[in-house]
């Protein structure tokens, strides 16, 4: 069996959490089975010029200065096929103390990848930084099952790490994160007009580096809105691999689509379909909300029944 393509690998490279972790062998089955969901994955392309016509509403100004607590669900696709959903959940704990949850349930006939991940940290609006407290992540379904623990010392510049029953102290580098705050401290930097992204971040037991360049901005459509998203395109040294990330000022810079792809082939993509902001004047919701769950299942045989003469 191949090496097998992990979420977090994905997981920070698409500033998603790694989410979809398939043998390469298992996810080459989806290119040679015929079987589409008849179910849309997103009613909207991330990357879709805007048409001259007044269907489209302008955009809500949000005017969003700070990250604020909210729910985004994806649709992840592979070559064309639905896989399934993931959830965000941004919720204020106490004060600066932040939770930011992930629930995944993604799949496809025999694969199956179920998720939940969890990352608690203290957020500082006003210098637009977070300190991480914890992280968590809990991962079943094929190719093994696993849990990954990180609690960190900040001011000793370590951490602990506990990675399929392996531990490991860590020395930490300068604000370094882990895979899911550091999406949060992404978003700061956007908010803070900052125009550099590097990141450090713990996963599997080390700390490991990713930085992003600016490509420049798009015209997108959601939910009948048209919004400009500013694209950026994960820093690798090999061309053989292309990741793009699309954000919008409107939506406080969450992603709106993350595209990643290999040689050019078959890409593995998440699409933003449901977005609900906490307001003081009411929740802002964007999209149509769907149950967390695969898309596809294998289709249950149909025992026939037999007759006596």
């Amino acid at each position: 069996m191949k090496k097998t393509t992990s979420t977090l690998a994905l997981a920070y490279t698409l500033v998603l959490s790694s989410l979809l972790s398939m043998p390469q062998a298992s996810a080459k089955s989806f290119k040679g089975n015929k079987h589409r969901s008849s179910q849309p994955v997103a009613e909207m392309q991330a990357n879709a010029q805007i048409p001259n016509t007044k269907a489209l509403k302008p955009t809500p100004n949000l005017s969003i200065k700070t990250i604020q607590p909210h729910t985004a669900i994806y649709a992840m696709t592979f070559g064309g096929f639905d896989v399934g959903h993931i959830r965000y959940q941004l919720t204020q704990v106490k004060n600066n103390h932040y939770q930011y949850k992930v629930d995944s349930d993604l799949g496809f006939l025999l694969l199956s990848d179920k998720r939940q991940i969890i990352s608690e940290f203290i957020l500082d609006s006003e210098k637009f930084t977070l300190t991480p407290i914890s992280f968590y992540q809990n991962r079943k379904g094929t190719g093994g099952d696993f849990i990954e623990t990180v609690t960190f010392d900040p001011k000793n510049q370590e951490a602990k790490s506990l990675f399929k029953k392996k531990g490991k102290a860590l020395t930490l580098k300068q604000q370094t994160l882990d895979p899911l705050s550091a999406q949060v401290q992404m978003r700061l930097d956007f908010l803070g007009q900052k125009e550099s992204f590097k990141y450090h971040y713990v996963l599997g037991n080390k700390v490991e580096d990713v930085s992003f360049s600016l490509v420049g901005t798009e015209s997108i459509a959601f939910d009948n809105h048209k919004m400009l998203a500013t694209k950026v395109e994960v820093k690798r040294k090999s061309k053989k691999r292309k990741t793009y990330l699309w954000f919008t000022e409107q939506l406080g810079y969450i992603p709106f689509k993350i595209e990643d792809s290999r040689k050019g082939k078959e890409a593995i993509i998440a699409q933003l379909i449901y977005y609900e902001q906490e307001t003081s004047g009411g929740n802002i919701i964007f999209g149509k909300k769907v149950p967390l769950r695969t898309i596809h299942e294998k289709p249950k045989s149909k025992k026939k029944k037999h007759h006596r003469r």
